[in-house]
């Protein structure tokens, strides 16, 4: 027999083993699903609960959908550039090409930022996240009704990481803030 004979029996007969050995190994585990084929045991109680529930979660949604808006910002990234005698060296460039003295130059480029905020004026202010609006160049506002506007930042913390914003519209739908020391916990 050959060498390349006796390989191919040998692996071969590996396999099967292995195979064998496995759907042996397999069978001893139980994969089937009994515990999640038997009846929940949930108390008709507790399923109006979470109905219930879930029904004011919709009507207050519902309710406060046409106060919540879109706000997306824009904001100029500057890099500095490295300075180093290299970058100008003519040997240099030679061997890494003219883009070689790019790479000290400043840069700049947009970074867009975008998050929500609710209406709490009926005058156009806006409460929204400190981080969503900082340092932007622009601020844009889109209501749920589609309309766009600008904003402008009247008031920031970033410690809380708050901001209030402006829009110029009037009479729009407001979310009314609570008052913290009627809260139940």
């Amino acid at each position: 027999m050959t060498q390349k004979k006796r390989t191919l029996i040998f692996g071969t007969t590996l396999i099967l083993i292995g195979t064998i050995l496995g759907l042996v190994i397999s069978s001893n585990f139980n994969l089937h699903a009994n515990g999640y084929t038997e009846e929940a045991n949930i108390s008709k109680e507790a399923i109006d609960i979470l109905t219930k529930t879930g029904q004011a979660m919709a009507e207050v949604t519902a309710a406060v959908k046409p106060a919540v808006v879109n706000i997306s910002s824009t904001k100029t990234i500057r890099t500095p550039g490295f300075q180093s005698p290299f970058f100008e060296d003519p040997f240099f460039r030679r061997f890494f090409g003219d883009d070689f003295g790019h790479l000290g130059r400043p840069r700049e480029y947009k970074q867009s930022g975008l998050g929500s905020g609710v209406i709490v004026d009926k005058d156009g202010y806006i409460l929204t996240n400190n981080h969503v609006i900082r340092d932007a160049d622009e601020i844009m506002v889109k209501l749920s009704d589609k309309r766009d506007f600008k904003g402008k930042v009247i008031g920031t913390d970033p410690k809380t990481d708050l901001a209030v914003i402006k829009i110029d519209s009037n009479h729009l739908p407001v979310i009314k803030l609570g008052d913290s020391e009627k809260l139940k916990v």
